[in-house]
């Protein structure tokens, strides 16, 4: 709780009068049930509280928590409450309740990606219109999407490979009429440049990353997502904040290029309904300048297929 000095005990989550800088006082009726509100969070919350929160959260939205997504859970409660105490002190300045940070611990915890793997990390950035509050986001790694991508998709994919590719270096993609994807056919880094050239946005002109599917035949098929300078450049416009992005331009960029082999592979995914949902949780926090990623039921639809064949066999033999 909070108290200002009018001697108003209210909320982390008080609307605040956007002209002022204040707290908008509300009534007893209008106050928050701390106990029973899963996205409130307390400023001195404990592991074991937001651990609660969020199991409480999977019941009300009827996607409880089951098996090792229980522990998964767990594991990023402890995370989340460890970084923030570290960096921030507590909650009492983060706006909590705005971006639903226990909807996405639970959503990231179904999907079986952890921030202590960093497969998704924590953002803790200024809130840019209510002055001392902060923003706290969960965001996917490039670890975490390609997780995601070994896991629901319907290739058989056994591993990935991603570089940039820089102004000298001999790149050549090419499409392979056996399967309809394009393949790459040669990538040579561009020898004695300085140790940050290929860390230089004004160097990279794409980048790429390599979805290597075994074809059954003791080889690899190849899917491939290439993107350039100008995807580079409006994935760099969109980013709330530059800062990540001049630290480390060289990830950044392999993040993009990743993100856009995930949006292509997604209509390969078998997934459910809840599934998507999670994925979408995660989805409106990215920072790569698009969110064209088109989920669907597959598994639904692969069964409504199914029936729908069966149902002609019969009226055929009738």
């Amino acid at each position: 709780m909070q108290n200002n000095n009018n001697g108003y005990d209210g909320y982390i989550d008080d609307p605040i009068d956007r002209n002022t800088g204040e707290v908008i006082q509300r009534n007893n009726q209008q106050l928050r049930n701390v106990d029973n509100d899963p996205l409130y969070l307390s400023p001195t919350i404990t592991q074991k509280q937001l651990l609660k929160k969020v199991k409480e959260f999977a019941v009300l939205s009827n996607r409880p928590l089951k098996g090792n997504e229980e522990v998964t859970a767990y594991e990023n409660c402890l995370e989340v409450c460890k970084q923030v105490g570290e960096k921030e002190g507590g909650f009492d300045k983060l706006n909590a309740k705005e971006n639903q940070l226990v909807g996405q611990i639970l959503a990231v915890s179904k999907l079986g990606l952890t921030l202590k793997k960093g497969e998704v990390w924590l953002d803790i950035r200024n809130n840019g219109k209510t002055p001392g509050r902060k923003d706290i986001n969960i965001k996917y790694q490039y670890q975490g999407l390609e997780k995601i991508m070994l896991k629901f998709c319907s290739f058989n994919i056994d591993h990935f490979y991603k570089e940039v590719v820089c102004e000298d270096d001999e790149f050549e993609l090419e499409v392979d009429v056996a399967t309809g994807f394009e393949k790459l056919t040669k990538y040579v880094k561009a020898k004695g440049k300085p140790d940050n050239y290929r860390h230089t946005l004004k160097n990279i002109t794409g980048a790429f990353e390599v979805a290597y599917i075994k074809n059954g035949n003791g080889g690899y098929d190849q899917f491939v997502s290439y993107i350039d300078k100008n995807r580079i450049n409006r994935a760099y416009n969109a980013a709330k904040t530059k800062m990540i992005w001049n630290a480390d331009t060289n990830k950044m960029v392999l993040k993009t290029a990743v993100h856009e082999l995930f949006t292509k592979l997604a209509p390969y995914m078998l997934t459910t309904d809840e599934v998507i949902k999670d994925l979408e949780t995660l989805e409106d926090e990215m920072d790569f300048g698009s969110k064209e990623t088109k989920y669907s039921n597959s598994i639904e639809a692969e069964t409504n297929v199914r029936e729908e064949v069966a149902t002609e066999l019969v009226e055929d033999d009738l």
